[in-house]
């Protein structure tokens, strides 16, 4: 397990559907059933992925973000194949309600105060029978890329902090995931890697400020490029012209 784990700054719930497997957590095996679930609180490490030791099992996973949003996939792995992970929205918006108030009890109670206990427990529990209630009543709805909350979140973090460095680890921090886990889930949302997203966001401030009548110089240290030289090579890569030769263009 030591080589194939990762934490998170979050809680996340692992709710088993069917099969019966091992799950690592904090450096022991977990025997899981249907029906039982794990919690893994902020920092505890645990499995990155379905490696040999687990049997064929369906598994209901919750991500706890720390921007106050509910990731729910349905995990199904089978021995020998692709894992298959389904992003899960639900018919109900009282649901979403009930997330929201999963993830305040969860960021409120530190690693002494285990959140299984108590009201959070019982809660949990309700949660737990209303989502599936409501999978066993509407089936499975998958939920589709573009409505993806926390990338959507990311995304406009970004845009309004185009001057800062704004470097992966940070951002991954910023949405509660891991460098990896982010990188790749936000190039499965909008299809280019979070770098490229930042570039062309500079880009396009950029080009705003020129034609605002700023100086090159200035446009460039305004939308967050380190340089005026690296600025103006990534600007003739993207658009074949040197910026004062795109601006004239452009006035003509």
């Amino acid at each position: 397990m030591s080589t194939n784990t990762h934490s998170h700054s979050y809680t996340e719930l692992l709710l088993c559907l069917t099969g019966d497997h091992l799950y690592g957590m904090d450096g022991k095996a977990q025997s899981l059933s249907p029906g039982e679930v794990l919690i893994f609180p902020p920092g505890v490490r645990h499995d990155s992925g379905y490696s040999r030791h687990h049997g064929a099992c369906t598994d209901l996973w919750f991500h706890f973000l720390t921007t106050k949003h509910v990731g729910i996939n349905i995990v199904e792995h089978r021995v020998g194949s692709r894992i298959l992970s389904r992003r899960v929205a639900f018919a109900d918006p009282a649901i979403s309600q009930d997330l929201q108030r999963a993830c305040f009890l969860f960021s409120s109670h530190p690693l002494p105060d285990p959140p299984h206990r108590g009201k959070t427990g019982a809660f949990v529990f309700f949660l737990l029978h209303e989502i599936l209630e409501n999978l066993s009543a509407h089936g499975l709805c998958e939920q589709s890329a573009e409505v993806h909350p926390v990338i959507s979140h990311i995304k406009e973090y970004i845009t309004l902090n185009l001057g800062d460095r704004l470097i992966l680890s940070d951002l991954a921090r910023v949405a509660g995931f891991s460098p990896f886990h982010f990188h790749r889930e936000f190039r499965r949302v909008e299809k280019i890697t979070p770098r490229e997203f930042i570039e062309t966001e500079r880009l396009k401030l950029a080009c705003k400020l020129l034609e605002r009548g700023r100086s090159v110089t200035s446009a460039a240290i305004d939308s967050g490029f380190p340089t005026c030289p690296h600025f103006n090579r990534t600007f003739k890569k993207r658009f074949g012209l040197a910026p004062v030769a795109w601006l004239k263009s452009r006035r003509k």
